[in-house]
C-alpha cells in the first residue's frame, strides 16, 4: 500500500506483498543485479522478472499514480531521464507523480548514484521516495542564466523518508532543490556554488540530520522540526 498523509501522523507501509499472479499489478520491482530491461514477458517488472534500472520501470506506461516501485539491494549507477527542456542536467530517476519508490532493505544497502551531469531523483508531485542512499549528484555548471539546482533531489512537492543525501552538488541545493516534506533523512558533505549547500526552496524538515561547513546549508526553508546541525552547519529559514 502506497504510503500516504492520513489526518494523523502518516503511516507507511513497506511490506508489500510480492505479486506474480496478476498482470494488473499496482507493485512492481527493480533488481541492479538480477533484473533485464529488455525482457518481453507481460509480467515484466513483477517479483520474477524485475527491471534492472529504475528509469526502466518509471517509463513503463503500466506504472501509474497511486502504484509503488520495490527497488531490492544494490548501487543504481545506470539508466536516467532527460534533462528539462532548455537544461543540461539529467537525472538517474524521475519519479512519475503519485508513485512510490522505496528500497526493500533500506539507505545501508541501496544506492542510487549521480555523475557529473546526472542528479540522483527528479521528484514528481505527490511522489514518495523512502529508504536510499542518494550519492555523487552534480549538476552541470551555472550557465545561459539558467540555474542548475538539485544535486541529490530536485522537483516539486513530494515526501522524503529515512534517506541519506551525500557528496551531491549544485548551483543552488546540492542536496535538495524542492519542496518537499523530508523525514527522518540526513545530509552529509553537499556543496553549492552559491548557497543552499543541503536544500534550497522550500522544503520542510522533521528530524533530519546535517553535516557540513557551509554557513547556510539550507537557504529559503520552510519548516525545520527537531533537526541537528553538525560542524559549523546552520541554516537561513525564510
Amino acid at each position: 500500500r502506497n504510503p500516504r498523509k492520513g489526518g494523523g501522523e502518516s503511516v507507511f507501509d513497506v511490506g508489500a506483498v510480492e505479486r506474480d499472479d496478476a498482470i494488473d499489478s499496482e507493485d512492481w520491482y527493480v533488481d541492479a543485479d538480477k533484473g533485464d530491461d529488455d525482457y518481453e514477458g507481460d509480467d515484466k517488472g513483477f517479483a520474477a522478472h524485475p527491471f534492472k534500472t529504475l528509469q526502466a520501470a518509471m517509463d513503463d506506461e503500466r506504472v501509474k499514480a497511486q502504484h509503488t516501485v520495490h527497488v531490492r539491494p544494490g548501487t543504481y549507477a545506470e539508466g536516467n531521464a532527460p534533462a528539462a527542456s532548455g537544461y543540461q542536467t539529467v537525472s538517474r530517476v524521475a519519479v512519475k507523480d503519485d508513485v512510490t519508490l522505496v528500497s526493500t532493505d533500506g539507505p545501508a544497502v541501496t544506492t542510487i548514484k549521480g555523475a557529473d551531469g546526472c542528479r540522483c531523483v527528479k521528484l514528481g508531485a505527490n511522489a514518495v521516495l523512502r529508504g536510499f542512499t542518494l550519492e555523487g549528484g552534480k549538476t552541470t555548471p551555472h550557465v545561459d542564466g539558467k540555474e542548475e539546482n538539485g544535486g541529490g533531489i530536485s522537483g516539486g512537492s513530494g515526501t522524503v523518508i529515512d534517506c541519506i543525501i551525500r557528496n551531491c552538488s549544485a548551483y543552488r541545493g546540492g542536496g535538495a532543490s524542492t519542496k518537499a516534506d523530508f523525514i527522518r533523512c540526513q545530509f552529509f558533505d553537499n556543496t553549492a556554488s552559491y548557497t543552499g549547500s543541503a536544500g534550497f526552496q522550500k522544503a520542510n524538515y522533521f528530524n533530519c540530520l546535517f553535516k557540513g561547513s557551509s554557513s547556510y546549508l539550507l537557504y529559503q526553508a520552510g519548516k525545520v522540526v527537531n533537526c541537528t546541525f553538525m560542524g559549523s552547519a546552520t541554516s537561513e529559514a525564510s
